[in-house]
């Protein structure tokens, strides 16, 4: 088994224990609304840019689904919002002006701090936007969608950029 793949079911694994462990059992609220904290996006973040698209999806689908096992949420909503992320992170790369050829790993090492974070931003947006719309499955909640969307953004992104500095490689 290759390092690149070791260090992939690595970060896989250890992102779920996290997310599942200790995140789910921190109760935030904004705007009287439970929040949730997502620092599981970075797997597909730092997924290599070489990763055909298909992939992206699939280890989308299989973190979400993962997590969706062992949270309180309707079955498919983590899913979901995996299988989405995965299908926009190659336009995420394009929208900060990176060619994805030049490129083995989006990280922070790769990339100058604020091309990943802008990267990192729009992903975590997107992925938590589409996981509160599957999360209620209907726009008549739109502001309830906003606000936790703004709320759980506000509160991850942080986490998600200390995690991707504290394990940031040259890879």
């Amino acid at each position: 088994m290759n390092k690149q793949l070791q260090s992939q079911i690595l970060r896989f694994v250890l992102l779920v224990i996290i997310q599942i462990v200790i995140l789910k059992q921190i109760p935030i609220e904004f705007g009287g609304f439970p929040l949730l904290l997502f620092l599981y996006p970075l797997f597909l973040i730092l997924m290599p840019t070489d990763s055909p698209k298909q992939l992206l999806i699939i280890m989308g689908f299989v973190i979400g689904i993962t997590l969706d096992m062992f949270y309180d949420s309707p079955l498919g909503v983590h899913a979901g919002a995996g299988v989405f992320t995965g299908f926009v992170r190659g336009f995420g790369l394009r929208l900060v002006g990176v060619e994805e050829t030049k490129l083995p790993v989006p990280s922070i090492a790769a990339l100058e701090f604020g091309k990943f974070a802008r990267f990192a931003g729009f992903l975590l947006l997107v992925h938590i936007f589409v996981y509160y719309v599957f999360d209620v499955f209907t726009f008549v909640f739109i502001k309830e969608i906003l606000l936790k969307t703004l709320g759980s953004f506000v509160f991850s992104f942080p986490l998600l950029l200390a995690v991707a500095l504290i394990t940031n490689t040259k890879r």
